[in-house]
């Protein structure tokens, strides 16, 4: 049967027309409801319809208006501002440093070692590296694949809970992995590129606020794991022509140094540095200065060119018994304990 082209396009319209119209529909529908709604009442015997619009509702109580409270009374006590902590004199101050070649080859003999030391004798252990990999597991970096993670949390462990004071050797600003994920954060040459040293490593820059920020992380990190101070080394600029850097350098070593104290300002724990430089501007708080390489002869003439609040501060690292080390704190080898 043949359809017509213009019986078609009839019923095409048609067809519209009867869709527009039952679309009409529905949204009459909808707003009847929704009209609807407003007399619908519900009662104990079901639900009914109320057309009555004069229907007057009761009426509600009007809130009293609020009253204006009275202030209570506050008593302010004006005590004494609190201080953070300081480390004392460190004269007594005598403990032993593992070196990472000795957790490399005589773990077990340096776990015996320390837990036969009297309670409270000061240890110095490597925690990570200047290649930026860690020596224990950390959150924050790799670790190094010259350890067994397990292993090395394990004596960690047990030396942080065996009552020697604890404290956590490691690099500062000297860091390769760091800044190698972190370019904006290294140290540079003049055309822009890293500043890399002698031992082919790379620097951050102590005055950015990551950096910094990555240090206080590290810190709190160790803390937690039972450590009783963090000693840092490589707490400095490079030594090196090739090195340009237009910022204050010691500026930048202090506010580095303050934002490490202030983070831990009044907590019964220590943030030190280690350097070959007795001029070192030791920051005031809970901090200690280690030295090296200072021969035994020195000792006194160096003492006296300091300052005598950074005196009281300073530990010698000393690998004899020469007792001239012992005018102030002194830090020898683990083999040399008793």
């Amino acid at each position: 049967m043949i359809v017509s082209y213009r019986t078609r396009q009839f019923s095409k319209r048609l067809w519209r027309v009867i869709l527009v119209l039952a679309l009409v529909a529905v949204m009459l529908v909808l707003c009847w409801a929704l009209w609807l709604r407003r007399f619908i009442v519900y009662t104990t015997d079901g639900v009914r319809l109320d057309f009555d619009l004069t229907q007057e509702f009761p009426q509600g109580q009007t809130a009293p208006t609020n009253q204006p409270l009275s202030p209570p009374d506050i008593y302010f006590t004006d005590p004494e501002p609190s201080k953070p902590p300081v480390v004392e004199d460190n004269a007594g101050f005598s403990g032993y440093y593992v070196t990472v070649e000795e957790l490399q080859t005589q773990l077990d003999t340096v776990l015996e070692q320390i837990l036969a030391l009297p309670e409270d004798t000061p240890v110095m252990v490597d925690v990570k590296g200047y290649w930026g990999y860690f020596y224990y597991t950390s959150a924050l970096g790799t670790g190094s694949n010259s350890f067994d993670m397990a292993v090395m949390d394990a004596f960690f462990a047990a030396v942080n809970a065996s009552g020697v004071h604890t404290i956590a050797r490691l690099p500062a600003f000297r860091d390769y992995d760091f800044v190698d994920k972190n370019y904006a954060c290294s140290l540079k040459t003049a055309n822009g590129n890293h500043f890399v040293d002698d031992g082919r490593c790379y620097w951050a820059d102590p005055a950015l606020e990551k950096v910094q920020v990555y240090l206080v992380q590290i810190t709190r990190e160790l803390r937690d794991l039972g450590f009783d101070e963090v000693a840092f080394t490589d707490f400095c600029f490079p030594d090196s022509p090739k090195l340009v850097y237009n910022g204050d350098r010691e500026q930048a070593l202090q506010a580095a140094a303050n934002t490490l104290l202030s983070a831990f300002g009044q907590e019964d724990f220590v943030i030190s540095f280690i350097t070959t430089d007795p001029s070192f501007a030791l920051p005031d708080g809970n901090c200690r200065l280690y030295l090296q390489d200072i021969a035994a002869a020195d000792v006194q003439a160096v003492l006296s060119a300091m300052d005598p609040d950074v005196v009281e501060r300073t530990v010698f690292f000393s690998s004899s018994n020469d007792t001239r080390f012992d005018a102030c704190g002194v830090i020898r080898p683990l083999k040399m304990a008793e």
